[in-house]
């Protein structure tokens, strides 16, 4: 699963750079929400590293104890 997200971002990464768009939303199915979060957490990407504030780390912690 890691690899094909890698792909996707490169592949986007290209297409932001020829285009000039700085920001892009992807939409993830429902039912690939815990299995995406934790591919993400796997490299390093957790509410707290994007949001290095005491709302990231509420954030983070409530993803980890009470998330199923």
């Amino acid at each position: 699963m890691i690899c094909e997200f890698l792909l996707y971002f490169s592949f986007i990464k290209k297409e932001t750079q020829r285009e000039g768009h700085f920001l892009t939303a992807i939409d993830i199915p429902v039912l690939e929400r815990n299995k995406v979060m934790q591919e993400l957490f796997f490299m390093g990407i957790t509410a707290c590293s994007m949001f290095p504030s005491l709302d990231g780390a509420c954030e983070e912690l409530r993803e980890k104890m009470f998330d199923e």
